[in-house]
Formats: C-alpha cells, sequence, structure tokens
C-alpha cells in the first residue's frame, strides 16, 4: 500500500511538471517559442500521446480491463488543458479536437458501461456463491479502486438494488440475528406511494415542460433527472424491505437502506440503549436513521466514537437514533449480549 502511494505521489508531480512546463512554452515568451512568435502543438500533442499513458502504466500498473478507460480519461484531461493554454493563434489540430468534444466523452461512457457490465457479472457469480451481495460489492469494489471504494460502493448499491435485484428473498446478510424497519409506521408503504406519485407525474410535467420551456432538450433532460432519482428512490425502497440491522456476535451491523452508510459498531462501546420519542432534532454528533418510520430506539456511544459518513469520510457519533419494527425485541437482544461481558469485566 506504501508502494502504491508513492507511485502515485510521483505520478502527481510529473503531472504537475509536464503541465507547468507546456504553460511557460505556450504562455511565457522564450527562446523555445521563438519569444512568443511560434507556438507548435506537437510537443504538447505527443506528450498527451505517449507520455503520459506510459507514465500511467509504468506508475500505477491499472488492472488491464481498466487501462483502456484509465487511458482514456488521461488524453481526454490533456486535450482539456491543451484547449485552456495553447494561444488560439496557434490552434490548427486543437480547433478539430473542439469540434468534436463529444466524441471523447461518449467514447468514455462506453467503456465505463462495459466496465459496469463486466462488474455486475462478476458480483452475480460471487452472488450465487455466497448469496450476500454486501459482501460480493464490497469486496470487488474494494479490491479494484481501495480508499475510494466506499463512494464506488454507494452508487453499485443504488443500481443493484435499483435495477439488478430480481428476488430479494433470495439474499443473505451477515449476521446470526436480524431486526426488520420496514414495517415501522408504513415505512416501505409510504416510500411505495412516494415513487407511485412520482411515475404518475413524469409525463405530465414532461407535457408541461414541452409547451413551456424554450428548448424541447429541457423537457428530456428533466425527464432524465427524474428518472436518476426515481432510481435511488427505487432503491432505498427494495434496500428497506429487504436489508436488515444484526447482531453478528459483538457486533452491532447498522444497515438502513442504501442512502445511509453501513456502520459496524462493536457492542462494547454502546454505553447506553433504550426507547425513544420520535421529536429528535438534527445536530452535530447525532445520527438519526428513520426514513418515513418513526424513530424509537436510541443508542449512547462511548466519547471519541467516529463513524464513516456515506462517501467514507469519518465523523464524530454520540448518539444513534433509530426505527426499527421490533424495538423491545432489539434493545433485549443487545442488553443480553452485552451483559456477559460486563459481567466478566
Amino acid at each position: 500500500m506504501r508502494s502504491l502511494d508513492r507511485r502515485k505521489t510521483w505520478f502527481i508531480v510529473a503531472l504537475l511538471v509536464l503541465a507547468g512546463g507546456h504553460a511557460a512554452f505556450y504562455r511565457v515568451p522564450n527562446i523555445l517559442n521563438d519569444h512568443g512568435r511560434a507556438w507548435p502543438e506537437w510537443p504538447l500533442l505527443v506528450d498527451i500521446v505517449v507520455t503520459l499513458p506510459a507514465l500511467y502504466w509504468l506508475l500505477l500498473r491499472p488492472a488491464l480491463k481498466r487501462l483502456p478507460a484509465r487511458l482514456l480519461a488521461c488524453c481526454a484531461g490533456g486535450l482539456l488543458f491543451g484547449s485552456a493554454v495553447v494561444p488560439p493563434a496557434a490552434k490548427d489540430l486543437w480547433h478539430t479536437f473542439e469540434d468534436n468534444w463529444l466524441l471523447m466523452p461518449a467514447l468514455q461512457i462506453g467503456l465505463e458501461a462495459w466496465l459496469v457490465l463486466a462488474l455486475v457479472g462478476r458480483v452475480r457469480a460471487l452472488v450465487r456463491t455466497s448469496g450476500n451481495v454486501d459482501e460480493a460489492l464490497a469486496s470487488e469494489l474494494t479490491t479494484r479502486f481501495g480508499k475510494l471504494a466506499p463512494a464506488f460502493l454507494f452508487e453499485a448499491r443504488a443500481w443493484y438494488y435499483g435495477l439488478i435485484l430480481r428476488d430479494g428473498a433470495a439474499l443473505r446478510f451477515r449476521g446470526d440475528r436480524h431486526f426488520t424497519y420496514h414495517a415501522n409506521q408504513g415505512n416501505a408503504s409510504t416510500q411505495a406511494a412516494f415513487i407511485f406519485v412520482l411515475l404518475i407525474e413524469l409525463p405530465l410535467v414532461h407535457l408541461l415542460l414541452h409547451f413551456v420551456a424554450p428548448a424541447p432538450w429541457m423537457a428530456w433532460a428533466a425527464d432524465g433527472l427524474q428518472l436518476w432519482t426515481l432510481l435511488y428512490l427505487i432503491a432505498e425502497y427494495r434496500a428497506t424491505r429487504w436489508r436488515p440491522v444484526s447482531l453478528d456476535g459483538a457486533t452491532l451491523l447498522l444497515r438502513y437502506g442504501v442512502l445511509a452508510a453501513d456502520q459496524a459498531i462493536p457492542l462494547s462501546s454502546i454505553v447506553a440503549i433504550d426507547r425513544c420519542g420520535n421529536d429528535v432534532r438534527r445536530r452535530r454528533g447525532v445520527m438519526r436513521l428513520r426514513q418515513c418510520g418513526a424513530l424509537n430506539v436510541a443508542l449512547t456511544l462511548q466519547a471519541g466514537m467516529r463513524l464513516p459518513g456515506l462517501l467514507g469520510p469519518l465523523r464524530p457519533v454520540h448518539q444513534i437514533y433509530l426505527g426499527l419494527d421490533d424495538p423491545e425485541g432489539f434493545i433485549a437482544a443487545v442488553r443480553a449480549r452485552q451483559a456477559p461481558a460486563r459481567v466478566e469485566q
């Protein structure tokens, strides 16, 4: 891991040196550019097409499956940099690139889609083996993305539960005792009703924007945003139905939909657990897991506890409030598992 971090640092240094050198060449009169009278494009183009990909390959050694997309991203970034630093009077090839700028994102999207399909196939194979989609996604994404895995894991879960999941009853989750939260105050039913309303609203909004918006593409853009939102709402609804809060030995596993970060909390870190009301305000150091239900369990954690957020960064948390279908059973189970440890102490 340290070796990889060191190689990443060297790649960033090389990137800054190349960028600084070309910025000076194109923007500062010197002997190399005939004191501001000649700015050939080929040196930058050679570095973008040859030097940059070679450095990326030699220093970072990405997996072969991801290499085409990564190299294309490097080239796209280099061309964007060239558009900014090459003087307009010297642009010849760059005008061609700028006139066809949509081609590069299209190729990038195509490659990323291919990689997503490959990832889906790999995850499905792992799920068929163990039935545990959470562990399959986490294992595959951690292998591919390392420290960036939490951000990709959030997206992957949304896509899996939103589009790919077919039989939720076949899913398996880590833990020896599970607690649901979909029936709490009609939690999942309320989410389903909200999704249904948005589906009815979608064609009506499109029709309205078609006549009101200055350009037709705005209606389609609004449709795209609504469909993107629906993907996350459907994923949250399905995850609410199937992803439980679990006890696994001396660890509490908090899974609450896909729009909240999963937590693994040692039971020894829970100072107190009790019933609570629903009137809990948002404040620093407090985590609320409610969705469309009602809060009914309060956990007080040891001082200094830091838990990961949705995209990975840690934040201090001293209290967690959540809503469960069987709060009394959950509280009794946690206290029963804490009791032997406290007796030993």
